[in-house]
């Protein structure tokens, strides 16, 4: 008469290579197995997945490879429009260069918190930047969040891994005088209107070259951020709205701006008129700053320009988006006020603001002291017999 099994010891059962088996009945009459080296791994198991079934976060969809799992997921979750399309690039090489190489041969329900926290130590033994380690950790995280929805795991074991926050990158704004060196250099270059926008405005690189003429109106002196542009390699350039509400602004424009840009309006007309075309036919995107084929400027392209004039004028290499940190600190260092800063730059919350242009606030907080020390010690005199 065969053994009857323990109480709670499911349906498991030896096999003939001498493991033990043991499965669980789901919807439809499918099972599910598990195996292990003795009866109590599997029982164990076997409890731990009815539970799981009980609280339905039972996984019972596909258990994939890591190295097939997150490229689908990257493609299905993360190309655009879905995400901006600097984070898909970011998330693909992290996957091909990082993830892949090192747990790609597991399956996604063998991946576990051991592995993730090894893989960083590795890295950083290797001399990865904190900042690399915080984007494994977004892709790992996003990814197995979504395979949780996909019922694919029953955890998300990326969730439990703590990482260090890569350093923010130092700010290296412009002074007043020298926004005016780099802007005197610039005349008369293409790039001249769009370093005139970033240090004046403080626009992202992204949304001047997304900028269209009819976004501008030269009469009222008003400017409308609404699209934001990235190229993508593979998907040359992807438009896509600003990543904020509060990035879509309407800006009002100093008449230098407006000047400079109705210069180059006129400019484009006449380039038109050379070959016989309307400005619409010649400029068919309506862009305000085109590339030798009419077409989006390629931020590389810009950079390296933007480079040479910077040594050029003998200023240190600095970003693009370095002019709009340059804008913001010009502004407040003459005193206008962080919330005007705040909507100019388009930034969500004066939080935000304030955050990222601390580096300004103790000349703005001595200058308080200058304004208070002022009105009080003429209260005093005025109090003397």
């Amino acid at each position: 008469m065969p053994k009857r099994r323990g109480h709670g010891e499911g349906s498991v059962y030896p096999r003939k290579d001498g493991r033990f088996a043991g499965y669980i009945r789901l919807e439809g009459g499918k099972k599910k197995y598990f195996y292990g080296n003795t009866r109590k791994e599997v029982q164990d198991k076997v409890r731990a997945a009815l539970n799981e079934k009980e609280r339905g976060t039972l996984a019972t969809g596909p258990n994939p490879l890591l190295k097939d799992y997150l490229p689908e997921w990257l493609e299905t979750v993360c190309k655009p429009p879905y995400r901006a399309p600097q984070t898909y690039i970011s998330y693909r090489s992290v996957i091909s260069k990082h993830l892949i190489p090192e747990i790609g041969h597991l399956k996604i329900r063998n991946l576990t918190a051991r592995h993730i926290q090894n893989l960083y130590t590795k890295k950083i033994r290797e001399g990865a930047k904190p900042a690399t380690i915080e984007q494994m950790q977004k892709v790992l995280s996003g990814s197995l969040n979504s395979a949780l929805q996909w019922e694919m795991v029953s955890t998300n074991v990326a969730s439990k891994i703590t990482t260090l926050k890569g350093e923010q990158r130092e700010i290296l704004p412009l002074t007043e005088e020298e926004a005016k060196v780099l802007l005197e250099t610039a005349r008369g270059h293409r790039l001249e209107g769009m370093i005139l926008l970033g240090v004046t405005l403080g626009l992202r690189l992204g949304e001047i070259t997304a900028l269209k003429w009819k976004n501008i109106d030269l009469d009222a002196h008003t400017l409308t951020v609404k699209l934001t542009v990235s190229h993508v390699p593979s998907m040359s350039h992807v438009e896509k709205d600003p990543k904020t509400r509060a990035s879509r602004r309407k800006i009002d424009l100093p008449n230098a701006v407006v000047q400079t840009l109705r210069q180059h309006y006129d400019e484009q007309k006449a380039e038109a008129e050379k070959m016989g075309l309307s400005l619409s036919e010649w400029n068919p995107k309506g862009l305000v700053f085109l590339n030798k084929r009419r077409g989006y400027m390629y931020a590389g392209q810009t950079r390296k320009e933007f480079y040479a004039i910077l040594a050029q004028a003998g200023l240190p290499k600095m970003h693009f988006h370095d002019l709009r940190h340059s804008a913001a600190t010009i502004l407040l260092v003459k005193g206008v006020h962080p919330k005007m800063v705040q909507e100019l730059l388009g930034h969500s919350s004066i939080v935000m603001t304030m955050n990222i242009y601390s580096h300004v606030m103790p000349s703005m907080r001595k200058e308080v002291a200058g304004i208070m020390d002022t009105i009080f010690s003429e209260k005093k005199e005025e109090d003397k017999p």
